[in-house]
């Protein structure tokens, strides 16, 4: 009796520790490795935390393409499905020879750059097959790829090219000056804004895509400059742009594509010090420009939120602290931007806006999710109606966070269970999966995927499959109504870290080094991927 009574003490202790960790997997979520492309725990990627020349490079459907830089120096281009055996390399470079500028087109191709030793090279990449061609060269440079009503258009040689989307050959729209040149390409209205000059200065053009529809038709500046990071954005049916002349404030102007719909509309510090579209610290939102910008006279680092409606009276700061909250990785959620913004002094939480001093708010406070000093929001992205970005507390380490919005449904996802540090990076959404780059100590800095979605014995049923006892001891029985057809079983923790991996036809599993606990299940068989939570007693 004795025991018995032992036995049932243990089994309701884990049933209910059980059932409180389970709520972490409210969503039915796991990370798991893609392809350990650097076998063992060398890491593929760089230790950098905001990588410069590797890394996600943007998403495609249920695909994403991504640099890697081999242990010869050398980059190549590849490609993922988020499976194995869809990860592949699309285009190997050779020897000092890097990737540039990419832009997706809706033609079914992406276009981007690479700068060789004496040249720069164009190609196209089809995103059915994967396959590459070549569609230009040039000695001096490829820069400002832009994609506009099913063409390319990109500067060379100081002027504006394009290729034609049928026979994927380049071909002159307009010759700049020699001195002045082409400087930055932007895109409003189903034209094209350019920003260059021929011998009158600097000017804004207006183009069609054809020499004779591109126009000069605001004048910037009649002498000599040499401004750049412009930062052309699109706001529904407004483009936004910095300029400055020599010894002159930098000013945030706006145009509708006309002379009299061209005005400056603030004086800011040059804002090199960051990147702002790879911090996404620049974005266009519900009609207004969001940026992170610094006031004229203040120091480095004191940047703050900007806000505006391409009015010079609805262009204003937005104070979150004093000068230093530097907001970056706005993303849309709900209705509302979302964005990462230091309120403290280097405690850096989730913050929404509407738009408004008043408006915006801390919408997920760090202070009731555990010690620590800096808690997160760089890569924030939003995958499946939930929120996803990279955060610290003392008690996990620097590990992947996920939220509903607000403070209440905002938890971990702890991808190696303790203080040690995953360092989620490159948060990047498709059809399918939630792509990052993070590091475990079996696998170095390499590509995982977060899989979402329902955990239902219904579907086993409905395939013919079944895993049995739950709860179950040291042993699952594996049975399936094809039984010759082989099937890969993979178990989960609560942590969402794969912790054992089986391929047979049916029969029994030994788990007997899993610790008690909750656990998923997930069958893969046919192209089909079913899962199901599971006890450990």
């Amino acid at each position: 009796p004795h025991s018995t009574i032992d036995i049932m003490i243990k089994w309701m202790t884990v049933f209910w520790t059980t059932l409180l960790l389970l709520t972490s997997f409210a969503y039915g979520q796991t990370v798991r490795l893609v392809k350990d492309i650097t076998p063992g725990p060398g890491s593929t990627f760089a230790s950098s935390f905001v990588p410069e020349d590797d890394g996600i490079v943007l998403g495609l459907g249920e695909n994403i393409l991504f640099i890697v830089q081999g242990s010869d120096g050398q980059y190549a281009l590849w490609t993922s499905n988020g499976e194995e055996a869809g990860t592949y390399i699309v285009h190997q470079l050779a020897n000092n020879v890097v990737f540039r500028d990419f832009v997706k087109g809706d033609n079914g191709y992406v276009y981007y750059s690479i700068d060789a030793n004496a040249e720069s090279l164009l190609y196209a990449l089809s995103t059915t097959t994967m396959d590459t061609l070549q569609i230009h060269t040039n000695q001096v440079g490829i820069n400002f790829l832009a994609f506009l009503n099913g063409s390319l258009y990109f500067e060379s040689n100081k002027a504006l090219m394009k290729v034609d989307p049928d026979t994927k050959m380049s071909e002159l729209v307009y010759q700049f000056g020699s001195f002045r040149g082409l400087r930055d390409i932007g895109i409003l209205n189903d034209e094209l804004i350019l920003i260059g000059g021929e011998s009158n200065g600097t000017e804004l053009y207006r183009s069609d895509g054809t020499t004779s529809g591109t126009k000069a038709y605001y004048s910037l500046n009649n002498g000599s400059e040499f401004s750049g990071d412009y930062y052309m954005t699109e706001a529904e049916g407004k483009l936004f742009f910095f300029y400055n002349k020599p010894s002159e404030p930098y000013i945030l102007h706006v145009t509708d594509g006309t002379t009299s719909g061209t005005l400056p509309l603030m004086d800011l510090e040059r804002i090199t010090f960051t990147d702002l579209e790879k911090t996404r610290s620049i974005f266009s939102w519900n009609g207004k420009l969001f940026f992170r910008g610094r006031a004229p006279g203040n120091g480095g680092n004191q940047d703050e939120l900007y806000v505006s409606d391409g009015t010079v009276a609805g262009t204003f700061k937005i104070s979150i602290n004093d000068e230093w909250s530097k907001p970056a990785y706005f993303t849309p959620y709900n209705g509302e931007l979302y964005f990462k913004a230091d309120d403290l002094g280097f405690i850096f939480n989730v913050y929404k806006t509407d738009g408004t001093q008043n408006g915006t708010v801390r919408a997920i406070d760090a202070f009731n999710l555990g010690s620590g000093l800096s808690f997160g929001g760089d890569f924030m992205v939003e995958h499946q109606d939930s929120l996803y970005f990279y955060g610290y507390r003392s008690q996990v380490g620097e590990e992947l966070w996920v939220s509903g919005g607000q403070t209440a449904n905002t938890r971990c996802i702890d991808i190696i269970p303790g203080q040690d540090d995953a360092v989620p990076t490159q948060m990047t959404s498709t059809d399918k999966y939630l792509f990052l780059i993070c590091r475990t100590p079996d696998y170095g800095k390499e590509l995982f995927v977060v899989e979402t979605g329902p955990v239902s014995t219904d579907d086993f049923v409905a395939e013919g499959m079944n895993v049995y006892p739950n709860p179950f001891t040291d042993f699952l029985m594996v049975e399936q109504k094809d039984a010759h057809e082989f099937v890969t079983l993979e178990i989960f923790d609560v942590h969402g870290q794969l912790r054992t991996t089986a391929t047979l036809q049916e029969g029994a599993v030994s788990l007997s080094e899993l610790p008690p606990g909750a656990y998923v299940v997930r069958m893969r068989k046919g192209g089909k991927v079913l899962s199901r939570r599971l006890i450990k007693i």
